[in-house]
């Protein structure tokens, strides 16, 4: 009875790693940068299939030495030179509109411009986005091939509470080898903390039954 138990035991820590280590698969990178006086960017990519991909771009106003009222009016990214089905699942406040091919800068009047092929730009003329609080956009699309790690580029454009320029940011990352530089804290499925819960169940009663049998022996 002990000996089932345990395995028992042993097989709910195992399914629980198992779900944690599947929960994280489609992560193939993770990076973190901080850039000199314009806050932090995080770009996390998930691979949906075998041709889909979604990258969250998150800024947060770590670093930012601007004003707390200056806003932002574009995010876009570059991971690939062909995209196909592109959508912006998430934006931050107000109404964005997705703008592809729109290129590696914002030339353009509203922000996004420079036709560069496979660039995805959000763009929003609300000016609600300040940079007292971390803003957050969502990307999905299609393609047949990622750049490398180090070739993902990211920028964001700043303006000021008088609507002028202040700035922005336009890097790449250093890349990893597909490491996640920060991960996201993996939640076990419920089917998993049930099982992980009649194994520690199992775990308390054996020894329960272990105590009371050594008493019993006990002259």
């Amino acid at each position: 009875m002990i000996s089932v138990l345990k395995a028992s035991i042993v097989a709910s820590f195992a399914a629980l790693l198992a779900t944690t280590h599947a929960a994280s698969a489609g992560i193939i990178s993770d990076q973190t940068l901080l850039v000199t006086d314009k806050g932090t960017v995080e770009l996390i990519v998930d691979q949906l299939s075998s041709n889909t991909y979604k990258a969250t771009l998150i800024w947060s106003s770590f670093g930012y030495t601007g004003g707390s009222t200056d806003y932002i009016s574009n995010a876009a990214i570059k991971l690939t030179s062909d995209t196909t089905n592109e959508s912006l699942l998430f934006g931050p406040l107000g109404t964005w509109a997705l703008e592809v091919d729109a290129g590696s800068n914002f030339g353009a009047a509203d922000g996004c411009g420079g036709n560069s092929q496979g660039a995805l730009c959000a763009k929003t003329t609300a000016e609600t986005n300040t940079t007292d609080a971390s803003r957050t956009w969502v990307y999905q699309f299609d393609t047949t091939s990622l750049f490398a790690e180090d070739k993902f580029h990211v920028q964001v454009q700043f303006h000021n509470a008088d609507d002028g320029p202040a700035g922005q940011i336009s890097t790449t990352f250093s890349g990893g080898g597909g490491g996640c530089e920060v991960c996201p804290l993996q939640v076990p499925e419920p089917a998993t903390l049930a099982l992980m819960g009649l194994g520690l169940a199992g775990l308390g009663f054996s020894r329960r039954k272990d105590r009371t049998t050594s008493l019993q022996l006990i002259p």
